[in-house]
C-alpha cells in the first residue's frame, strides 16, 4: 500500500488510487474481523476475496491492450464473480466457511493475469527501461505473491492444524518480501524520475 500509495502521490495515475483505496481498505476488513468477531472472521476473508478478484481484474483490464487478453480477464472476473455467488450466497457459507478451493480459483486467475501482461510486454518490445516501470515491478510482485499463495492454499485443507499456521506463516512471508521488493522499486523509479528532470 505504501509503495502504491507514493507512486500514486508523484504520478496521480487513477490505477494506483484504486489499488491504494483497496489496500487501505482491505486491511481495515480484516483488523475488524479480528477486533469485532474474536477470531471467527471467516466473512472478511470471504469478502477480500470477492473484492481482491474484482480490483484485480480492473487494474489488469487497464494494463492490457489486446482485446482477447482482456476478454480472458473478464472471462476469469465472470467465473469467480459465479464462484462467489455460489459458495458464498447460494451454499450460505460467506460467514461460516472459509473455502480453499474459491481462494485458488482467485489466485490462479490473478497469476494468469500477470502472465498475460508479462507476455505483452515481451511481444512489444520498447526502448523503455522496464527497470523503471512500476507497473511492471507491482506485477513482478503479484506473480510471486498469488503463485506463492496458490500453493500454499493447495496444502491448506491437506495439512492439520498445527502445520495451516504454518503455511500462513510462509504465506505472509511471501507477501512481505514482495512488498519490500515493490516498496524499494517505488523508491528507487521515483528519484531517478526526479534526477532526470532535475538534470
Amino acid at each position: 500500500m505504501v509503495a502504491v500509495l507514493l507512486y500514486y502521490h508523484r504520478f496521480r495515475l487513477l490505477r494506483f488510487k484504486v489499488l491504494a483505496i483497496y489496500y487501505a481498505g482491505a486491511a481495515m476488513v480484516l483488523y475488524a474481523g479480528i477486533i469485532i468477531t474474536d477470531y471467527l472472521n471467516e466473512w472478511t476473508y470471504n469478502l477480500v476475496y470477492f473484492t481482491n478478484i474484482c480490483v484485480f481484474s480492473w487494474y489488469f483490464r487497464q494494463l492490457l491492450h489486446v482485446s482477447r487478453k482482456r476478454r480472458v480477464v473478464l472471462l476469469c472476473l465472470l467465473l469467480n464473480i459465479f464462484i462467489f455467488i455460489y459458495f458464498d450466497i447460494f451454499l450460505n457459507t460467506f460467514y461460516a466457511n472459509f473455502n480453499s478451493f474459491v481462494y485458488g480459483i482467485t489466485f490462479i486467475s490473478i497469476v494468469l493475469y500477470t502472465l498475460l501482461y508479462l507476455h505483452q510486454i515481451l511481444a512489444d518490445v520498447k526502448e523503455e527501461n522496464l527497470l523503471l516501470n512500476f507497473d511492471f515491478w507491482l506485477v513482478c510482485g503479484f506473480l510471486l505473491h498469488f503463485l506463492g499463495s496458490f500453493v500454499v492454499i493447495i496444502y491448506y485443507e491437506l495439512a492439520d492444524i498445527y502445520n495451516k499456521a504454518a503455511l500462513w506463516a510462509v504465506q505472509n512471508f511471501i507477501l512481505f518480501i514482495c512488498a519490500l521488493i515493490t516498496l524499494f522499486a517505488a523508491v528507487n523509479i521515483i528519484k531517478k524520475q526526479k534526477l532526470l528532470q532535475d538534470g
